[in-house]
């Protein structure tokens, strides 16, 4: 271990060489200390003399055999490969959409208050465009692609619903992507007129 310099590396072979257990053993917790020196550390806390202890194994190779104050690492722990961590793939029926977008229709599928169910249908369709237009940027506006994507999530029950749900442009979508939470429908960007100048 370079950081500590290869003084520190040579005391430890010169420990793993003496005969007597109980020498070793007074000699490591020297070479301990000189560690905390090298590293400007004049009161090293217990987690740090851990790590000091788990490092002169390692640069003994596992193999000075001494009396450890600590219980040092395994060797096996350090060449074991860790367990490779696969994503979490949940099902989303359409991925541009994200997941969010689904759980909200079901939510809105529930919903006995057909007014309330078409204003949270409406939201998730503006949106629902508004992410497909991000993930194809070179695709047509199609409003029709959208509604038949939430009539996909929403099944055949509320399909008559889908159709009556009114989807903003593009650009006032893009301009000001603002959802109105009492009324469930997008707010609009207000354009600012240009004042006239006067002659």
């Amino acid at each position: 271990m370079p950081e500590y310099g290869r003084n520190v590396e040579d005391m430890i072979k010169y420990c793993a060489s003496i005969p007597d257990r109980d020498k070793r053993t007074h000699y490591a917790r020297g070479i301990v200390q000189c560690m905390a020196r090298v590293k400007n550390i004049e009161k090293p806390t217990e987690d740090m003399v851990r790590v000091f202890w788990d490092h002169v194994a390692l640069m003994s190779n596992f193999e000075l055999d001494i009396d450890y104050p600590y219980e040092i690492i395994k060797k096996d722990s350090i060449e074991s490969k860790p367990t490779t961590l696969l994503p979490r793939m949940s099902h989303i029926k359409f991925r541009q959409y994200g997941l969010v977008v689904e759980r909200l229709i079901k939510e809105a599928c529930a919903m006995e208050d057909e007014v309330k169910r078409l204003r949270l249908f409406e939201l998730c369709a503006n949106h629902m465009k508004l992410q497909f237009h991000l993930a194809n940027p070179s695709a047509d506006e199609d409003d029709n692609k959208i509604i038949h994507d939430l009539v996909e999530y929403v099944g055949p029950q509320y399909a008559k619903e889908c159709y009556n749900v009114f989807l903003y442009s593009l650009t006032e979508l893009k301009e000001n992507n603002q959802y109105d939470p009492s009324s469930m429908h997008v707010t609009p960007s207000k354009k600012k007129k240009k004042k006239k100048k006067k002659k």
